[in-house]
């Protein structure tokens, strides 16, 4: 859908909710300028991505939670217009169904949820006035649940879904997703065939819900990261080398390098030495193969 379909409606919503704009260039990342060098050389067409944001500063951390306010969520945009205009929330409380009486909607009831799931009490809050905003999926769940049927007999049937497919790469220079934010272009080439293409960076949690990666096909190669755990920013741990490598057997396990702890943007320095550093296998109890000099050259086992 296009500014040209929304029309007004867009416009009016764009100034309701501050801003919805183009990425300020010194917080665009590096997956992205490797996105657009890569989308120019195949001559595809590239353009800016409007955001719904305002000054956003880079931090990529947009599927966690914005933690400087610069996302144009409810949270920073409706929520405090309502709370100063006299509305109440209610937090941690799930709306069981809308109230009827002789046809007409009164109110709602619901049950607060408390820690670990468990049920709260119940809440019954009586309105001239209901607006079901809870999503594609949860809105016709309620209604329906609620007896409420709409005329055209379609409640919950024509769901739309987003899919997306993900794509991983490796590169000879350092990408460093979490620097910068994502999604600041989008590639546009293939939009006839309804495939939008842009780069993210995926944080563990989300990685973890797909499928399995084949760790055989990284094999013979090095990784370089950083600890995001608190404990191990408490003991200095924050950058590390870890590599895989197959056995005797052909059976891949991985491997980790001690790493100079100089910070951050320090240079990377494998320990003892970068010409033969030491190795503690941590995925399988087998020596490294001797055919990869830089990883695990100490034969102990784990």
């Amino acid at each position: 859908m296009t500014h040209r379909w929304y029309g007004r409606p867009y416009d009016a919503a764009n100034c309701l909710f501050g801003q919805v704009a183009h990425q300020d260039p010194e917080t665009i990342g590096n997956d992205m300028r490797l996105l657009k060098a890569g989308a120019t050389a195949k001559n595809w067409k590239i353009i800016p991505n409007l955001r719904n944001q305002l000054h956003c500063p880079g931090t990529n951390n947009c599927t966690n939670g914005c933690p400087t306010g610069a996302k144009r969520s409810m949270l920073v945009t409706n929520v405090p217009r309502a709370l100063a205009r006299g509305a109440r929330v209610f937090a941690d409380c799930r709306v069981e169904r809308i109230t009827q009486s002789r046809g007409t909607v009164t109110g709602i009831e619901g049950r607060f949820v408390r820690a670990g799931g468990h049920r709260g009490p119940r809440l019954t809050v009586r309105a001239q006035v209901v607006v079901a905003a809870g999503g594609a999926v949860q809105t016709p769940a309620l209604l329906a649940r609620s007896g409420l049927r709409s005329r055209s007999g379609l409640l919950g049937r024509n769901l739309t879904l987003h899919p997306n497919a993900k794509v991983i790469a490796f590169f000879d220079e350092e990408v460093i997703g979490w620097h910068g934010v994502h999604q600041a272009y989008q590639v546009r080439e293939f939009i006839d065939d309804g495939i939008l293409l842009t780069a993210v960076n995926l944080p563990p949690s989300l990685v973890a819900a797909g499928s399995p990666p084949d760790v055989t096909g990284l094999t013979g190669y090095e990784f370089r990261g950083y600890n995001q755990p608190r404990a191990a920013a408490l003991l200095g741990i924050r950058k590390f080398i870890k590599a895989f490598y197959l056995d005797s057997a052909r059976r891949p396990f991985s491997c980790n390098t001690p790493v100079g702890q100089n910070g951050l943007d320090g240079e990377w320095l494998a320990r003892p030495s970068a010409a033969a550093p030491s190795g503690m296998p941590s995925s399988r109890s087998n020596p490294p193969a001797p055919t990869h000099p830089k990883a695990c050259t100490a034969a102990r086992r784990s």
